[in-house]
């Protein structure tokens, strides 16, 4: 039985699509459209607000940030929007089995297919983004970003998209489609700008709230920069406390959570807000401060004194590394472990004669003093010196061992920025040393090792640097063969 002719044709006439049954569909399509749109945005903002963490941080969009993601959701629901029109078009029931219904069936399982395939690729990406961001480390959030850096992946989302969407009917329709295709990309494109218009919320106050008991942002808290730092994994025992500078009362403040005290006053608050008093003298627990880089050592020097005084000597200065991949928000984890020295909880002119008998038993030419002048600048046995070169001196003078000692005569009128400074250049000094005789004798770095052979590097390359308060400095070099502090 021969062919009809015009099998391979495609019959559209038949599928009857009147005015009133596409205005009908372009009706739904357009409250799914703004519906779906305000979904993603509300979404978004959820997003937003979950990302708030214990220091009361929250993601914060830039307007391009913002502008970029609404015209994404835009788009992305003009074409959803599209999608619905088109299966209430291709959708009118037809006679079983007739043979023009294929062709409808064939548009509306294509549209269907692809809008909930992508829905269910979208959720989760979506929850693998939130779990990688909240769950697996604290902060998680501002150390990855979809914008700038991956644009274009939006881009080739919403093209592949508004392909998929015409791939059934330009089949169908072969090149007469064009021209459809063009009026959608044009009306898509106008209707993805006006939905990115829609503001459902005030970012701004959503940031406010957010922010209202941060400290870092109602102080304005800007965090010294340093070379060296380590990672702080905070426990139960450990607490945070902050000192500002509070620029509209020109004066420096103790901010423990979210109030202010004073040094004498934050002893007692500390114990009061734990468990039990002996939570506190855990000696285990650790003080992670966060200090702004313009506060006065006078100033920390005093909270140092009260923290000694319950026997919280371990400190741990939050600090910016120098070089920096994330937000700064980022690294509030990062810190510069201090010891605090003894002639914080005890008598300074105690420690002058215990220092001067400690003294004493060594080489009084080698020992090494480095202080800083008002503005910030080292000095090295009264003289000035670089950073590169106050390490190259660290590095002689810790292979040596306590065949040197080095004295840091601290400025109480010194910035703490200028203090980390110093302290940075010689932690970092020391820890390259170790790993250096670690990768020698283990082939690891030092920061790997444990139980013996930690000590043993220990040993090899100890710790032979000794803060002392500007007073009693002041004192021992009255009697001492080498130079002022220079302070």
């Amino acid at each position: 039985m021969p062919l009809p002719k015009k099998f391979l044709h495609h019959h559209i006439g038949g599928l009857n699509i009147n005015r009133s049954q596409f205005i009908i569909g372009l009706i739904l399509g357009l409250l799914y459209a703004i519906t779906f749109y305000c979904l993603l945005y509300l979404m978004r903002e959820s997003f937003r607000v979950l990302s708030l963490i214990s220091n009361y941080d929250i993601i914060i969009f830039s307007p391009e940030e913002t502008n970029f993601y609404n015209l994404f959701f835009g788009f992305l629901s003009a074409i959803m929007g599209q999608s619905i029109l088109f299966q209430f078009v291709f959708g009118k029931p037809n006679k079983l089995w007739a043979r023009k219904k294929r062709y409808r069936l064939t548009i509306l399982h294509d549209q269907r297919f692809f809008i909930w395939f992508f829905l269910s690729w979208f959720s989760r990406c979506a929850f693998v983004f939130g779990c990688i961001s909240f769950l697996t480390f604290d902060g998680g959030s501002f150390a990855f970003s979809l914008y700038p850096q991956y644009n274009f992946l939006f881009i080739l989302i919403i093209i592949v998209l508004f392909y998929q969407s015409w791939n059934g009917i330009k089949k169908l329709y072969k090149k007469s489609s064009y021209k459809w295709i063009l009026l959608s990309m044009v009306s898509i494109c106008a209707l993805a700008i006006g939905l990115s218009q829609i503001k459902l919320v005030d970012e701004n106050k959503i940031n406010e709230i957010g922010l209202k008991d941060n400290v870092y942002h109602h102080f304005n808290l800007q965090l010294p920069e340093s070379e060296y730092y380590e990672s702080f994994f905070r426990s139960n025992h450990d607490l945070e406390i902050f000192l500002v500078q509070d620029q509209k009362e020109g004066r420096s403040k103790i901010i423990f959570r979210n109030k202010e005290f004073n040094p004498n006053q934050l002893i007692g608050e500390l114990i009061r807000v734990t468990d039990s008093p002996s939570q506190i003298f855990h000696p285990r627990s650790k003080i992670q401060l966060h200090i702004d880089g313009t506060i006065k050592m006078e100033f920390v020097n005093k909270l140092n004194s009260k923290l000694a005084q319950i026997g919280k000597n371990n400190i741990a200065y939050t600090v910016l590394p120098k070089e920096r991949k994330y937000d700064d928000r980022f690294y509030k984890k990062s810190v510069l472990r201090n010891h605090n020295p003894d002639w914080l909880s005890s008598s300074p002119w105690s420690l002058y004669y215990d220092l001067n008998r400690y003294r004493q038993l060594y080489n009084n030419e080698n020992a090494i003093i480095i202080s800083q002048t008002d503005a910030g600048e080292i000095l090295l046995n009264g003289e000035n010196i670089s950073k590169s070169g106050l390490k190259l001196k660290i590095e002689k003078t810790v292979e040596l061992g306590f065949a040197e000692l080095i004295f840091f005569a601290i400025n109480n009128r010194v910035e703490f920025s200028h203090y980390i400074k110093v302290l940075s250049v010689y932690k970092s000094t020391v820890q390259d040393l170790r790993n250096e005789k670690s990768n020698q004798l283990f082939e690891k770095d030092f920061r790997e090792l444990y139980g013996n052979e930690e000590n043993e590097i220990r040993k090899l390359i100890p710790t032979n640097f000794i803060e002392i308060p500007e007073v009693v400095w002041r004192e021992m070099s009255k009697n001492g063969p080498s130079s002022s502090s220079g302070t």
